[in-house]
């Protein structure tokens, strides 16, 4: 500490030192000069001469500087963290916690990514809070810990709508460091940690256990709907999906029933969703203003890509209202839409279409229609979708690629290497058919098609599984 104080003092009396010298410098040659040579020659003479002190200051400066900013690191290493006992703080996974007492910060998880050598963090805070810190915990033999914070740097998501809250992905850079037994996240230097946090690890596989992940946005506002929850994940599973992590920030108790389900036979992680900020709700004057964007969407799919980057070649970004489909005669499959692309782009976007629940199919034959109106199935039902196909990047989902991919929106992928970049997937191959109601609107307005391409493939096979999982549930 002393060595610290005499340096930063010496780095002080420097800046003084030079700062005098330059005034007393200037007032001499200005004064010498004009006596000398005149007005006009004394101000070119005393440009010269400025201009090469000018030089040195500079250069001295930045020694002086760059000694300040190496104390200032050295500070960090040197935090005195003996009064935080760890066992006092929340270490729970899969929760947010805070970063402040105020609550202008929130983080969720961590993830160490061994082929970046640093971690990234999953969180949220407001606009006028400050800069955060992480803090690194390692434990010592004898069983105690001790400290390291580092700088940190901040990726603020754009889709935020200008709400109080913002989606950020908090870096820690460990340069060289070895990996922390836990982390945290504070909001000024060397200050008392509000929670600490375990670290997941991210190492990239050649050979991933599975092709794709589907990854859901928050169930919300006491979601109840379980048929369309089971005709989703057993639609998505005829195309390819292996696995699903489910967010749930609500749901009622027989939701609960189909994500048990699901957990025990390993085709479903749920992650508890347990915002601490005000999100939209419904009372009698009706919604209200929430306080970040759709239950922090943003969070919820990017701690998917980085909970699965080490698992899954892909992971899917979709709605309980939305399905790519295989649109080829040819191509089954979400696999077979991939080999079919021939190319290592780092997404692959799928434009958009809605398919109308609010309008009548009375002139169209539906297949199957006692027992897809039983177990209500709406891409059985669904036949009619306007003509529009959304242009690339409007309302358009993607196939992400895990080990390329560092950082996800909703409808497209940003900041992807270059010879990684996505990929427009042609109409004819595939589609995200949008089921979706528009009351009110004109079907003129828009235009209308017949579209019987989910009922014709995978009709047959989506009934047989769906009925023998309600039988399943039932037992």
């Amino acid at each position: 500490m002393r060595l610290k104080r005499r340096l930063i003092k010496r780095c002080l009396l420097l800046l003084c030192i030079f700062t005098v010298y330059y005034v007393c410098k200037v007032t001499v040659s200005t004064l010498s000069t004009h006596s000398q040579y005149g007005t006009i020659r004394a101000e070119k003479y005393e440009k010269r001469e400025n201009r090469g002190f000018l030089k040195k200051l500079t250069s001295k400066l930045q020694i002086a500087t760059t000694n300040l900013i190496e104390i200032f690191k050295v500070r960090d290493k040197l935090c005195n963290t003996s009064d935080v006992l760890l066992d006092d703080l929340p270490s729970e996974k899969d929760t947010w916690l805070p970063v402040d007492k105020e609550g202008t910060a929130y983080v969720f998880s961590a993830y160490y990514v061994l082929s970046k050598n640093k971690i990234v963090i999953i969180g949220t805070k407001t606009a006028a809070s400050s800069t955060v810190v992480c803090t690194l915990w390692y434990r010592g033999a004898d069983n105690s810990y001790s400290s390291v914070e580092v700088k940190t740097g901040q990726t603020k998501l754009p889709e935020g709508r200008e709400m109080r809250y913002s989606t950020y992905l908090f870096t820690c850079d460990l340069k060289g460091r070895e990996i922390p037994d836990f982390i945290s996240v504070v909001s000024t230097d060397c200050y008392r940690p509000y929670h600490v946090m375990y670290l997941r690890s991210v190492i990239t596989s050649e050979e991933p256990k599975r092709m794709f992940t589907v990854c859901l946005s928050p169930l919300n506002k006491n979601y109840s709907n379980q048929y369309q929850l089971i005709e989703w994940i057993e639609m998505n599973r005829i195309y390819g999906a292996k696995k699903f992590v489910i967010y749930n920030h609500s749901s009622n108790s027989e939701v609960g029933k189909v994500l048990d389900f699901y957990s025990k036979r390993g085709i479903a992680e749920v992650v508890q969703w347990n915002l601490p900020i005000k999100t939209q709700t419904v009372t009698s004057q009706g919604f209200q203003k929430a306080n970040i964007h759709y239950y922090g969407q943003e969070a919820a799919i990017n701690d998917c890509l980085y909970r699965e980057k080490q698992y899954s070649e892909f992971v899917v970004n979709i709605d309980l209202d939305e399905f790519i489909v295989p649109r080829s005669e040819k191509l089954n499959t979400w696999s077979d839409i991939i080999k079919h692309m021939k190319n290592e782009s780092g997404a692959f976007i799928v434009r958009n279409t809605f398919f109308r629940t609010d309008w009548t199919n009375d002139d169209v034959t539906i297949d199957n229609k006692e027992i897809s109106e039983k177990f209500k199935l709406v891409t059985m039902q669904t036949i009619t979708r306007e003509a529009k196909i959304f242009p690339p990047g409007h309302r358009a989902k993607c196939f992400v690629r895990t080990s390329i991919a560092e950082v996800v929106m909703i409808h497209y992928v940003p900041a992807l290497p270059r010879a990684n970049i996505p990929t427009h997937i042609p109409e004819k191959i595939a589609l995200l058919h949008h089921y979706r109601s528009w009351d009110g609107e004109d079907p003129a307005s828009v235009g209308r098609k017949v579209d019987k391409t989910m009922p014709d493939k995978y009709g047959k096979i989506l009934i047989h599984n769906v009925k023998k999982i309600w039988s399943d549930l039932t037992l």
